[in-house]
């Protein structure tokens, strides 16, 4: 079998390098190398200046390349925008694309057709300088390791799905989960453009400060950082507008990171709005961190290191919960592969862990729920630390502690210890609480300085107006809800969004699965279980949209700011469980149900991977 397999590997390997060399480069093939300087050259609104130098003079200045005649697959040329972005539009054959130039020495610009012209438009930066010079009409080979990771993912992915269909009996949806959590969320790790998963800038610089021994980061902290790392960090200013947006300038922009390393440092300050946070979200990215730098990496291999970290932590917490948990495993399976929660898992965020954790928590209540076990130590020390981690790491999720309420008596040895252990608990979630919130007050839980907000105006009006404030909340949901909804499960943070097609169908496949993903185990779930599950998701909307319309929104708005879909991550899996029931004659057989969870998954998360290389890596 072993012998097989890696037979198999090596069959899969030369193939994805034979597409990848042959059929990607068929055009360098057949034609050969033909990349020739343009030489015929007009603009219109550009002031010609020395040695390639231009200045816009209008807003839809443009510069043209006429008599080209011949197949272009890049339309090359050195540039230099002088650290400001500026967007253009590129033209031929009557297509139309957008790009943008910005904090780049080599533009490549993909055209992949034959053109007798091409014309670029400046559609901003009146007045602004720009070097453009030597301009190479290119067609040569090119080895894009991302394509042929994406070919090889695609006989990988075959190969799972095709043992998923001829091997019902033998599936287990855990193993399953971990080859695609891994196989994709290494891709999005590497793939995702730096800083372009939601606040990434921030929280990396909270998880380097902890890999530097900086537990608790204040203000002014100064710790050892390469030398020069301005540009780096500036990335976070660019996402409305990259730097990269082929292979080739991703090569010229990955080559200047990485001649940044750990031989040259000095001591610096670098802000970071997640400085309320506890260390707890960051312990697993801030390793990744100081492992790479033990191994001597450059800077930029410890920050993909960190991303890597975060994904294993991910990876590990909702394998274990899927092999866990007695019933609702493909729903589980589905939640927990949902593009944005794989996107988010590998990328630096105080959600990651959060939502891992959730995961494992409920698996493990519902287990010990449904199974009658009396609580044991490990299961006891397991389900605190889950609540305590996931409180210190974000206070609205506090509600999570009322979970503890599905345990029944046969869970606990006597009605006096199962009183006291609830009890117990439930202090403990005051005690972290209070603790986090202390914390949290004393580096500022709003690092935003936001006109109008006034937090002593705002509880005060929650207080007496309560009516009015559930209007300002429904309001709420129901004017962005398929920002909400979509920014749970399609939203790729800065990169873009799926679209509403693709929201339809995943909540479509969510509702679905949660109805035919039926178990005789279910029925031991009864109403006062779903109630509990149901108080404590509506409890912690509830407090995320409290906390953010106190501390993010002016007074007298009429809808909560700064509430995202991603914060909604947690609560997708235990909302939809409420809709499990018990297996019946009419019931989907599982085996069909699982097939059925893998195919959808593989789906959605390879046109999620798709999606990024069109944008940045073609």
């Amino acid at each position: 079998m072993k012998k097989k397999l890696v037979v198999t590997g090596i069959i899969i390997i030369i193939l994805s390098l034979i597409i990848e060399i042959f059929i990607f480069n068929l055009n360098f093939f057949i034609r050969g190398n033909e990349s020739e300087r343009i030489s015929k050259i007009t603009s219109d609104n550009l002031m010609v200046l020395e040695n390639g130098n231009y200045k816009i003079l209008e807003n839809g200045a443009s510069i043209r390349f006429d008599d080209i005649n011949n197949f272009i697959n890049k339309l090359e040329f050195k540039t230099n925008s002088f650290n400001k972005n500026v967007n253009i539009q590129i033209a031929y054959n009557g297509i139309i694309k957008a790009d943008n130039i910005n904090n780049i020495d080599k533009k490549s610009i993909c055209i992949n057709d034959w053109v007798d012209s091409i014309q670029i438009t400046f559609l901003d930066g009146k007045g602004q300088e720009i070097y453009m010079d030597e301009f190479f009409e290119a067609n040569y080979f090119q080895f894009n390791p991302f394509r042929f990771l994406m070919i090889l993912l695609f006989f990988i992915l075959s190969g799972v799905v095709g043992y998923t269909v001829f091997n019902k009996e033998k599936i287990k949806l855990e193993v399953v989960f971990l080859i695609l959590i891994l196989c994709f969320g290494l891709l999005n790790s590497i793939m995702t453009p730096i800083f372009y998963s939601w606040d990434e800038a921030e929280h990396f610089i909270r998880a380097y400060n902890l890999a530097n021994n900086n537990l608790v980061m204040q203000d002014g902290d100064k710790i050892a950082y390469p030398s020069h790392l301005k540009e780096f960090f500036d990335k976070k200013l660019q996402i409305e507008n990259p730097n990269y947006r082929t292979f080739e300038e991703y090569s010229v922009v990955t080559q200047k990171n990485l001649s940044v390393n750990y031989a040259d440092t000095e001591m610096a300050y670098y802000p970071s709005t997640a400085i309320s946070y506890t260390f707890i979200p960051y312990l697993f990215s801030s390793l990744g961190i100081v492992i790479s730098k033990i191994m001597n990496f450059p800077f930029l291999i410890s920050f993909y290191f960190g991303r890597a970290f975060n994904l294993l932590m991910y990876a590990a917490l909702v394998y274990f919960a899927i092999k866990i948990i007695p019933c609702g495993k493909k729903l589980l399976f589905l939640c927990a592969l949902l593009p944005t929660i794989v996107f988010q898992a590998a990328s630096y965020s105080a959600d990651v862990v959060i939502n891992g954790l959730c995961f494992f928590v409920f698996a493990l209540i519902i287990k010990l729920s449904v199974e009658k076990k009396t609580l044991g130590i490990i299961d006891l020390v397991m389900m605190c630390s889950c609540f305590v981690l996931i409180t210190a790491s974000k206070l609205a999720y506090v509600p999570i502690f009322l979970l503890v309420m599905i345990l029944k008596h046969d869970n606990f040895t006597t009605r006096k210890k199962e009183w006291i252990i609830k009890i117990s608990i439930f202090l403990l979630g005051c005690l972290t609480f209070v603790g986090a919130f202390i914390y949290g007050q004393k580096f500022g839980l709003s690092q935003w300085n936001i006109p109008g907000v006034n937090a002593k105006e705002q509880i005060i009006s929650i207080i007496y107006n309560p009516i009015n404030y559930a209007a300002v909340i429904l309001r709420t949901i129901m004017t962005q809800k398929e920002y909400l909804l979509g920014g749970a499960s399609v939203s790729l943070a800065y990169i873009g969004y799926l679209g509403r097609d693709a929201l339809l169908i995943v909540f479509f496949m969510l509702f679905l699965i949660s109805g035919i993903d039926t178990d005789n185990s279910t029925s031991i779930i009864k109403i006062r279980d779903r109630g509990i599950i149901f108080m404590v998701c509506l409890l912690t909307v509830g407090l995320s949209m409290t906390a953010l319309y106190i501390t993010f929104t002016p007074v007298k708005n009429t809808t909560v700011l700064g509430f995202q879909g991603r914060y909604l991550i947690p609560l997708i899996f235990p909302f939809l469980f409420l809709f499990q029931r018990k297996a019946n004659s009419t019931s989907v057989k599982s085996e069909i149900v699982n097939t059925i969870v893998i195919l959808f998954s593989v789906c959605i998360l390879f046109i999620s991977i798709v999606y990024v290389f069109n944008l940045y890596y073609v």
